[in-house]
């Protein structure tokens, strides 16, 4: 079963933000494949939505919120079924 991937506003907006900075600082290409590289990272838990490790920093939370990782980027989740 392939689930499905919903997007906070939060999390488009840090997309947007990390998009626009790239293009400024390095180049639009530049920009677009690092965006692209975390958009495709996340699509990965559709088929293994428990792929990422447990995010410790946020225990204390009674969702179950995990991570995965690109590049310098910390992709934080959680599940909902």
């Amino acid at each position: 079963m392939e689930l499905k991937i919903y997007w906070t506003d939060f999390s488009k907006n840090e997309l947007k933000n990390i998009f626009d900075y790239y293009k400024k600082e390095a180049s639009l290409n530049v920009a677009r494949n690092l965006v692209l590289g975390i958009t495709k990272e996340a699509t990965k838990l559709k088929k293994h939505p428990t792929l990422g490790q447990e995010e410790e920093l946020l225990s204390k939370d009674s969702r179950d919120l995990r991570y995965l990782v690109f590049g310098s980027y910390k992709i934080i989740y959680w599940v909902n079924l």
